[in-house]
């Protein structure tokens, strides 16, 4: 079975931001084969260097304000996302993160799977900080499915939705992700 895994970089954590980056991932859960579906910077309309020039993303990845001001504009991306979200089932590592901006610009896929970060939690059981277990960072889920693997976190879409394809596989194949969760 194939299924896509969906990346997004935002300008924050409210759906009416920016969404600057969307990365895109084939994988093939029987073979394991990953391809790539979408590695693209983009420009929305309400995209500015005054007011979105200081967000997180930019400080905390290599995505430039000048990335994204010479981006696709996102017309030309939500051409290129909608094919993805209606050929494929889609997850998302915090799926609830990324699918909330695709509701608010009115996309969602045919199809969706369970959330990988949700599935991980329930393995992983870290403590959380007001009792009960924590979501899991992509990097904590990581060290526990590729023990002696380190892998940072790039907060780059392609880069991101590529490791978590990964872990899904990993997870698959230990039945710690089912399909029909």
């Amino acid at each position: 079975m194939k299924i896509a895994v969906l990346d997004l970089e935002t300008t924050g954590f409210d759906p009416r931001d920016c969404i600057v980056e969307i990365g895109a991932v084939e994988l093939d859960l029987d073979s394991g084969e990953t391809k790539c579906l979408l590695n693209m910077l983009v420009r929305e309309a309400h995209f500015t260097k005054s007011q979105h020039g200081r967000s997180w993303i930019f400080s905390h990845s290599g995505l430039t304000v000048w990335d994204v001001l010479s981006a696709t504009s996102w017309k030309n991306a939500e051409q290129e996302l909608r094919w993805v979200l209606e050929d494929y089932p889609v997850t998302a590592f915090n799926k609830a993160f990324d699918f909330s901006f695709l509701k608010h610009r009115g996309l969602l896929p045919k199809r969706t799977l369970p959330c990988p970060m949700i599935e991980a939690s329930k393995v992983l059981k870290i403590p959380g900080p007001y009792g009960g277990y924590k979501w899991p960072t992509l990097e904590e889920a990581w060290g526990h499915y590729f023990p002696g693997l380190d892998y940072t976190e790039q907060h780059r879409a392609f880069d991101d939705a590529l490791h978590e394809a990964l872990l899904i596989k990993a997870m698959h194949t230990v039945g710690d992700y089912n399909l029909e969760a």
